[in-house]
């Protein structure tokens, strides 16, 4: 994490784009993680792709169906908490750990979604989960059709498990926090009960060591 510390302290300052912004979350919470501070700067541009429900999370200890209804209880709560209308969430069904089989579908739902001038804000390619990684392609084909979208990618696995060399030749720029946006994102976070705690016996998604990126005063954006 070292590395990583350096460039986002380091890097040059972001403010949000003045148009419609789709923020691409391939599971519930990752929209949080990666792009909180935005959201909370800019609710009323925003719009969420939800590709999956995350069912998923825990294989063999809770149900997918009934832990993708909670998921997606807990995505609701946090939007309502950074000021976003949860009724701007569109959700693809996708299964989770399957999203590298719907690239195209997900290329297209971006495609649908944006409109003229929007900035699309994605995954990194390099954040590690492969279905992360699945969606920051579907993002980077979705801009290279439309030259009028934008594109600015978020991350989160990366801190902890890519090597900060690999952004090169990309670059890294910032957006500012200040304290209220950093409590709410805070609080959003914490929405996301069922990743922050495990099923008994299991260890959770989010272990709270692993926090840290997404709650400095410095939220990280790839440019391309």
């Amino acid at each position: 994490m070292t590395g990583w510390s350096h460039r986002r302290d380091t890097a040059p300052t972001w403010d949000p784009p003045e148009g419609p912004i789709v923020v691409i979350a391939p599971h519930p919470d990752d929209e949080v993680l990666g792009a909180g501070g935005l959201l909370c700067r800019a609710p009323a541009r925003v719009t969420v792709l939800a590709v999956t429900d995350g069912g998923n999370a825990y294989p063999g200890h809770v149900e997918p169906d009934v832990l993708a209804g909670r998921r997606r209880d807990e995505q609701r709560a946090a939007l309502i908490e950074l000021g976003v209308d949860p009724d701007r969430v569109h959700r693809l069904g996708i299964t989770d750990g399957t999203v590298p089989a719907h690239e195209e579908e997900v290329t297209a739902a971006i495609l649908a979604l944006a409109p003229d001038g929007a900035t699309v804000v994605a995954p990194w390619l390099h954040d590690h989960h492969s279905d992360h990684e699945a969606c920051g392609r579907a993002a980077v084909r979705a801009v290279d059709r439309r030259p009028d979208l934008a594109l600015r990618c978020w991350l989160f696995w990366a801190y902890h498990h890519t090597p900060v060399e690999r952004l090169a030749p990309s670059g890294l720029v910032a957006l500012e926090l200040d304290d209220d946006t950093r409590r709410r994102k805070a609080l959003a976070i914490d929405a996301h009960a069922s990743q922050l705690t495990g099923p008994p016996g299991v260890a959770p998604i989010l272990d709270r060591h692993l926090l840290g990126p997404a709650l400095t005063s410095r939220e990280c954006y790839v440019t391309t």
